[in-house]
């Protein structure tokens, strides 16, 4: 019968393979721009985190602005006749409530805050 000769996992072989990928991680980054690790954080906070939340938002702002408006409208203002403060008053819910949210999830640069 033939003995079995165990075999070592080749693991001293990766080192150089992974301080290869490292220093091509540090050298293609500028030296007068934040480290890798900063923007891998902030896309991965924006990208897991706010953005989904801030969709969530937009939701939400949508249904409370219908309240919102229908309590901030004042209705026709008799003495002076004038229906434009009804008008600056809803679209002021409606930037609150619906556009900044979309701004703010859709606007904006990827990783910024």
């Amino acid at each position: 019968m033939r003995e079995q000769t165990k075999t070592r996992p080749k693991t001293g072989r990766r080192w150089p393979l992974v301080a290869a990928v490292a220093a091509a991680l540090l050298l293609a980054s500028p030296l007068h721009a934040e480290p890798i690790w900063q923007r891998v954080v902030a896309y991965t906070l924006d990208g897991v985190f706010v953005r989904p939340l801030t969709v969530v938002q937009i939701a939400v702002g949508a249904v409370f602005f219908i309240p919102a408006a229908a309590l901030s409208y004042p209705g026709p203002v008799i003495r002076s006749g004038s229906w434009n403060e009804g008008k600056t008053t809803v679209d002021e819910a409606w930037d609150v409530f619906v556009i900044e949210p979309v701004e703010r999830a859709f606007g904006r640069p990827f990783g910024s805050f």
